[in-house]
């Protein structure tokens, strides 16, 4: 058969080496007995290999897995087991051993001792989707001669999910994640022009510049003639390349980002996911559905939704240094655009076509805007002087010309991201900091609530120290 072979094993190579030498040196000597010996050692051979042929008909492998979709760090049971007409599955003709060939992020190869049943549990270890890959059997007679190893291909496949951090319910309202009416149009740290002004996006029309609230602001504003509906929010997951950024950065991101697609349904909010370019990872998804309404439909639906949001999370990629454009730019390289924000470039992919398109500057989410992206690599200078001075006069708390955070350097590539959030009336980011920090810290910069935490830090207290700062809820 196609991938079996059948080879003499270290013991069957030194009693066909033995059967040899007494077939020579009995008829050099003309002696009966080694004849005999040699005779009965050829039995033995023709017996081991019989047994090893009378296994074959049947040995095939079935595989199934329990479950084909688990979150990182949990275990799910694969189902390995011979072909109900396998004749070894009956009769102990062999003995053996079947390697699978399985990826790194479920383990590496593992190896069950042959048997009917070879059940076993494997722990995803990193996200995507993995091929359990084929299977070698191995499998020696009972007398040790012959070898048979076969290659199997069972199938199966599991995708490991990013993983969810559960938070206190009371922590997303502290951070100002609670879709309750109380965002207003105007971005935090407005004061008391009211809502019927806020940030300034490329593409307003310069006519209905708000001056009064930029002289107050000293920044540019732009005048709204009602309150933004403050339904919808936007998560952007900063899928570009970074320095710093290694496998264990990455993968922080998309765990938060999921993380907190789930906090902002349960906190009233219809989400959708972008990726850097403007590209949909997740549609937008309704809220959470409350008790009672038609709960039964509600829960199948909402886990559906669920389900296909984490499948396209573990499916989502991260560019390299050449899909990116050889730089950090959402665009990638040529020709960009500028965001008047921050002074990010955004090229000419999806980004830019729809910060040119809509007239509120990139997509239009009425709510919050969340970007999850990397972080400094180092804290930033604290405000002196005029920048000090505004802050302790009541304005943005935290905030200084520069564009860094009072305690924490601002990601320079995070203003890039902005029109992606289009009229957002208010902007959070979740920076992951590849450094050895473990406390989370928050502040406010480039119009932008930024809160840094590490791999090894919880979602909870990240929100705990957003919430501590007072940029959440003003």
């Amino acid at each position: 058969m196609r991938g079996t072979t059948l080879r003499p094993t270290a013991r069957g190579l030194a009693v066909i080496l033995a059967t040899v030498v007494l077939l020579i040196g009995s008829a050099g000597l003309g002696l009966r007995a080694p004849r005999d010996v040699a005779a009965a050692l050829c039995v033995v051979l023709a017996v081991s290999a019989l047994c090893l042929a009378l296994a074959l008909p049947g040995l095939r492998l079935r595989r199934r897995v329990q479950e084909d979709a688990v979150p990182v760090g949990d275990g799910v049971r694969v189902d390995l087991a011979l072909a109900p007409r396998a004749v070894i599955a009956r009769i102990p003709l062999a003995r053996g051993t079947v390697r699978c060939a399985l990826p790194p992020a479920l383990g590496g190869p593992g190896v069950v001792p042959l048997g009917a049943d070879m059940s076993h549990r494997l722990i995803a270890q990193g996200r995507g989707e993995h091929d359990l890959g084929a299977c070698r059997i191995r499998a020696v007679d009972p007398l040790g001669m012959w070898r048979l190893s076969r290659t199997e291909h069972p199938g199966g496949a599991i995708t490991a999910l990013p993983r969810i951090e559960a938070v206190p319910d009371a922590l997303p309202r502290r951070a100002g994640l609670a879709a309750d009416g109380r965002m207003s149009a105007a971005a935090p740290g407005a004061g008391d022009i009211g809502p019927l002004a806020r940030p300034y996006v490329p593409g307003d029309d310069l006519r209905r510049i708000h001056w009064r609230a930029s002289a107050r602001t000293d920044r540019l504003m732009t005048r709204e003639d009602e309150p933004a509906a403050a339904e919808t929010a936007a998560i952007v997951l900063d899928d570009r390349s970074h320095a710093g950024a290694d496998e264990a950065v990455r993968e922080r991101i998309v765990s938060l980002a999921a993380s907190l697609w789930t906090i902002l349904r349960a906190q009233g909010w219809g989400v959708r996911m972008l990726d850097a370019r403007g590209e949909e990872i997740v549609a937008e998804t309704p809220p959470l559905a409350a008790a009672g309404e038609a709960a039964a439909l509600a829960l199948v639906t909402d886990a559906e939704a669920v389900r296909a949001a984490l499948l396209a999370l573990a499916r989502l990629r991260f560019r390299t240094a050449e899909e990116d454009g050889g730089g950090d730019h959402a665009g990638g390289g040529g020709e960009s655009g500028r965001d008047d924000r921050g002074g990010g470039a955004v090229g000419p992919g999806p980004a830019g076509a729809l910060l040119h398109a809509a007239p509120s500057g990139g997509i239009t989410t009425g709510g919050v805007g969340l970007a999850v992206v990397v972080g400094s690599t180092g804290l930033g200078p604290r405000p002196t002087g005029a920048a000090e001075h505004r802050v302790s006069q009541g304005g943005e708390r935290g905030a200084a010309d520069d564009g860094t955070l009072g305690g924490a350097g601002l990601p320079a590539h995070l203003a890039e991201l902005s029109p992606l959030t289009g009229r957002a009336g208010r902007r959070l980011a979740v920076a992951v900091v590849p450094g050895a920090r473990t406390a989370p810290e928050a502040g406010r910069g480039g119009g932008w609530d930024v809160v840094e935490l590490t791999v090894g830090t919880p979602l909870a207290d990240a929100l705990e120290a957003l919430g501590a700062t007072g940029t959440a809820t003003r």
